[in-house]
């Protein structure tokens, strides 16, 4: 997540400074300043309380969980979506992936696991995802029934390549 992290401060630092963001129109590059703005205005918010009232709360209820629990979660979770995929290409059934897991990991990732579709129609509602996973089934490059069945090929294919010395 240290990348992110560092991802994170770069972008803050564009915001505050009025720069605008690569790749982006001028329109979406203030939608994302705003979000920024919003996210650092609570984050000051947060510390100033923090230092004024003398509550280290803030910092374990917020800060600790975010670094500790969050983040990795997130980070698990996002991960799978263009992992060992051909991200040469821009055709969304080679380059993206879709995991048919279960409703709670649906639920819990917010529909992240049917990625392959979310590429296909972004602005299909979540809802509605697992319709046109029915439809499209079969045409997946990169596909795992399950959260658990890809880490454990992510795990097998690590260890083996530490056992033929890769």
């Amino acid at each position: 997540m240290i990348p992110q992290y560092f991802s994170f401060v770069k972008k803050a630092f564009k915001t505050i400074t009025f720069k605008d963001f690569e790749d982006t129109t001028p329109k979406v590059s203030r939608q994302i300043r705003r979000d920024y703005l919003v996210m650092l205005a609570f984050i000051a918010v947060l510390s100033a309380l923090s230092y004024l009232f003398n509550l280290e709360i803030i910092i374990l209820l917020w800060l600790v969980p975010f670094v500790v629990v969050a983040s990795p979660i997130h980070a698990l979770i996002e991960m799978p979506e263009h992992f060992q995929c051909n991200t040469e290409s821009t055709h969304q059934f080679s380059n993206t992936r879709s995991i048919k897991s279960n409703a709670f990991m649906t639920w819990f990732t917010n529909g992240n696991n049917f990625h392959v579709e979310h590429h296909m129609m972004p602005g299909l509602p979540i809802d509605r995802l697992h319709d046109l996973h029915a439809k499209i089934s079969g045409r997946y490059e990169n596909y795992s029934p399950t959260y658990r069945e890809f880490y454990r090929q992510v795990f097998r294919s690590i260890l083996g390549k530490k056992n033929n010395g890769a």
